[in-house]
């Protein structure tokens, strides 16, 4: 059956020809898939529009309450906005999701009812039906899943976009295969661009934030995650990169491009545990040298990526590394990766050696030619205030500097003036993951002695200007 009557529609940019062949079917798919993405985009908005309203209101009224009475406002605004995200978050998944694995790490900025509500939410997601797994599996590879001689129908972990389950082939290796949720792209789309108008609307509550151009960054990139044919190229570089130990106790496991397309990813089983269980567990354990021997090697095979190569996996949350027995670390998903232009990275390759100096005048300097604007005179100290911060850390050769939720909104609130560039997107998304990481199992670790190498070295080979003198 098809929707002739529809015809006369021709007007709204619907040829005749194409209207009259269109199937009833696929117009009642398509007005049900719209009045869903626009509930979804309804929900996210108005999520937003409380948590600005809620935390607007409060610094209405903060200059005429008691400290002790704003303190109990604040933990209450703080319990009641985590609790709202996760809710909306656990009911919508899909990019929501996403953000909100990126922020579940940042205990040091976000205060700990967020990011205790947000935890849970890392890569234990309710799976799919294997049925829908089995339907995108018969659609994508066809002929090939004889290659399979099984596949189990248990997940070994569900995400936003995805869920993977562990197969054998009928050679008898060991492989994964990641499977992308029917409809993911569609609804990625949808709720990216809610997301970046809820980055607008945030610059008009607070005049002096520029988040629009930053969420519009970051949006462009996740939305690439759904591309697996661009992942496994990704892996593929990636798993070049660390070809011949570079990194000691580092790897990234075989792709198999044979048996993958646009939304099956198949690649080599890794027998490991997530690294925030084995965090957890080395904790629980006062195992503080193991701790910093794995974070250590996180934070080697990142300044490999970012320092040497210019080309980094951009969405560092525990559930992407996997810890091998013995202790080598796997890295997986390589749907969200960045490359920087040789410019690029030079620049940021300058504020880096910089900040290795601690010397204040040039991290100030190099935090301005590396894009970083502010919007007037207090957002100006503020920028100087941070290199200071950031010099006294370097020279102390450690950054655990403690802060409470109260001085982490506060200091939230007075960075909005700060306005980064844009494609320093991704790189602040692994330095936000990372340092959250850090702060909480590991804050005594010597960064400074783990980074510097990486940053002399390429400062020499690509010779960048020297910094400024007092």
């Amino acid at each position: 059956m098809t929707f002739s009557a529809l015809a006369p529609l021709a007007w709204l940019g619907l040829a005749q020809t194409e209207t009259a062949a269109f199937p009833l079917q696929d117009w009642v798919r398509s007005i049900r898939g719209f009045a869903f993405e626009t509930d979804r985009a309804m929900r996210i908005h108005a999520l937003i529009l409380r948590l600005v309203a809620s935390y607007r209101a409060q610094a209405f009224v903060a200059p005429v309450l008691p400290d002790g009475a704003n303190r109990a406002l604040l933990e209450m605004l703080h319990t009641r906005g985590a609790d709202d995200v996760r809710t909306t978050v656990t009911a919508l998944h899909g990019a929501l999701l996403k953000v909100a694995q990126l922020l579940s790490t940042r205990g040091d900025i976000l205060p700990e009812a967020y990011t205790r509500a947000l935890a849970p939410l890392q890569d234990r997601v309710p799976p799919r039906p294997y049925a829908e797994i089995a339907a995108t599996l018969d659609e994508e590879l066809g002929e090939r899943l004889t290659a399979f001689a099984w596949i189990d129908e248990r997940p070994l972990a569900s995400a936003s976009i995805a869920q993977v389950h562990r197969a054998q082939l009928a050679t008898g290796e060991d492989v994964v295969v990641k499977v992308q949720y029917r409809r993911a792209r569609r609804l990625l789309r949808a709720d990216l661009a809610a997301l970046t108008r809820g980055a607008w609307l945030m610059d008009q509550a607070f005049p002096p934030s520029k988040q629009a151009p930053l969420a519009e960054e970051l949006a462009s990139h996740i939305a690439r995650e759904v591309d697996f044919v661009a992942e496994a190229d990704a892996a593929l570089r990636m798993r070049a990169s660390f070809a011949g130990n570079v990194v000691p106790g580092v790897r990234v496991p075989e792709v198999l491009p044979e048996l993958s397309s646009a939304k099956v990813l198949t690649m080599e089983y890794v027998a490991g545990e997530r690294l925030g269980d084995v965090l957890n567990q080395l904790r629980a354990e006062r195992d503080t040298e193991a701790i910093e021997q794995l974070l250590a090697r996180l934070v080697q095979a990142y300044c490999h990526q970012i320092v040497r190569c210019g080309f980094f996996q951009a969405d560092p949350h525990p559930g992407n590394f996997l810890v091998e027995p013995g202790g080598r670390l796997a890295l997986i998903d390589f749907g969200c990766c960045k490359e920087f232009s040789p410019e690029r990275r030079n620049a940021f390759l300058n504020l880096g050696s910089s900040l290795m100096m601690g010397h204040e005048p040039s991290i100030l300097h190099w935090f301005r030619e590396a894009g970083f604007t502010t919007a007037n005179a207090a957002s100006e100290a503020r920028l100087a205030k941070i290199a200071a911060l950031l010099a006294r850390q370097v020279a102390s050769g450690r950054f655990d500097q403690e802060i409470t939720p109260e001085q982490a909104y506060a200091d939230f609130v007075a960075n909005l003036g700060i306005h980064p560039p844009t494609d320093a997107a991704l790189l602040g998304r692994v330095f936000l993951a990372l340092g959250g990481l850090l702060r909480t199992y590991a804050p005594r670790l010597n960064l400074v002695a783990i980074i510097t190498p990486y940053v002399i070295a390429a400062a020499l080979q690509v010779a960048p200007r020297p910094a400024l003198r007092d």
